[in-house]
């Protein structure tokens, strides 16, 4: 039987490590285990919050389409004035060129009439386009200011 105590005292030893390593593993498999949990709320968590700024990202694509889209019509419309307003100049000119042509025509008399009315109309033009200018009434009188000045 010897010095340990015999065969008794060898199953003792014996199963005192197995006891140990069965404590071991089992702390390590509850704190494994609680790991996995917290990983399992943590991932839950942080899909909430993918999902919310994929919801945002969404909203602001769709908002920025949008803006694009007015942004186009606007220029479109912008575009349009802008063409009519040098048709409108080409037609102010030819009327001027027609008219000094008429007033050459006639006597001195009615030339000083002519230039002085011509020359109010002119200035009564000016003045209403200045005001036109200085205080735009529509969005695309402000954003044509904004744009030309």
């Amino acid at each position: 039987q010897g010095p340990n105590g015999g065969a008794n005292a060898g199953r003792r030893k014996g199963s005192n490590p197995n006891t140990t390593d069965e404590l071991v593993l089992s702390q390590k498999n509850h704190r494994l285990a609680k790991e996995l949990s917290d990983l399992r709320v943590r991932h839950r968590e942080e899909c909430k919050v993918v999902s919310r700024l994929t919801m945002e990202n969404m909203n602001l694509a769709s908002r920025c389409r949008e803006a694009i889209a007015q942004v186009a019509a606007l220029k479109k419309e912008v575009h349009m004035y802008q063409k009519r307003q040098n048709e409108w100049q080409t037609q102010m000119q030819q009327l001027q060129r027609e008219q000094h042509h008429h007033n050459s025509a006639g006597d001195n008399g009615r030339k000083k009439h002519s230039r002085q009315n011509s020359a109010n109309a002119d200035s009564q033009e000016n003045a209403t386009l200045s005001k036109r200018s200085s205080s735009p009434t529509t969005d695309l009188d402000r954003i044509m200011s904004q744009q030309f000045s």
